[in-house]
């Protein structure tokens, strides 16, 4: 069932926001089990409350983990920023465990449904 619901910042969410993890694997790591954790923090936009995290360059594969359930894949490219003078990049396609993330706001902000 895909409730579309936010497990985190809804008027009763199923989670608190430090039980998200947010996990890549150390740089030319061949294994699954060498992950490093990113530290993830709160922003608050004009839009809505979401997750933040600056993310390594050299990653491609980022690994989620709400409280102590199984391992979400997420893999992304990024590209440069036609709009925009100095060189910065962009998410350019995203897959989360496999299938397409849904739609992002401005190429930075992706938004992950769980189907249950």
């Amino acid at each position: 069932m895909d409730t579309k619901k936010n497990l985190f910042f809804s008027s009763e969410p199923a989670y608190e926001p430090g039980q998200l993890k947010l996990f890549h694997k150390r740089y030319a790591s061949t294994s699954s089990d060498d992950l490093l954790e990113i530290p993830v923090s709160i922003a608050q936009s004009v839009e809505e409350e979401h997750f933040k995290a600056r993310i390594p360059p050299r990653a491609d594969t980022l690994y989620l983990q709400i409280s102590e359930q199984p391992f979400d894949m997420v893999i992304y490219t990024v590209k440069k920023d036609p709009s925009n003078p100095c060189p910065q990049l962009i998410l350019d396609t995203v897959t989360f465990n496999g299938e397409h993330a849904g739609d992002n706001a401005h190429n930075r902000i992706v938004h992950f449904y769980r189907k249950e």
